[in-house]
């Protein structure tokens, strides 16, 4: 058999490897459960929506968090009707996406330059 000082190196190392296992199965298994728990939650908001026979909105729109975005923007006065205040909150959404991109833009010009500075100084 190898060595006892051989075997105290390779001790630790089994350690490791049997705690990088056991996250993994702990990964897999919140994974699992996390899942679940989102095929339950929409199952709820499907059947919510479905009890509301004459539900004025579309499902994608049926979302808590949305509905009271729409109520806000009516209660606000930036919008008179439920297609106003949706077709402004895309509009919203949208804006927001662009001015994104724009900012994202800049920041890889401003890393091109600093790039391109960099070339040139280095030769």
């Amino acid at each position: 058999m190898g060595s006892p000082i051989g075997l105290l190196f390779l001790l630790p190392i089994l350690f490791l490897c049997l705690l990088k296992y056991n996250e993994g199965k702990k990964y897999k298994i919140n994974s699992e459960r996390i899942k679940e728990r989102f095929k339950e939650v929409k199952l709820e908001l499907v059947n919510n929506y479905n009890n509301y026979a004459n539900c004025p909105i579309g499902f994608e729109y049926s979302n808590p968090e949305v509905i009271a975005i729409i109520k806000k923007t009516l209660i606000s006065g930036r919008a008179e009707s439920l297609k106003e205040a949706i077709n402004i909150i895309l509009d919203d959404i949208h804006k927001r996406n662009l001015e994104n991109g724009i900012k994202n833009i800049e920041q890889l010009s401003g890393m091109t330059a600093i790039y391109t500075a960099a070339n040139f100084l280095k030769n």
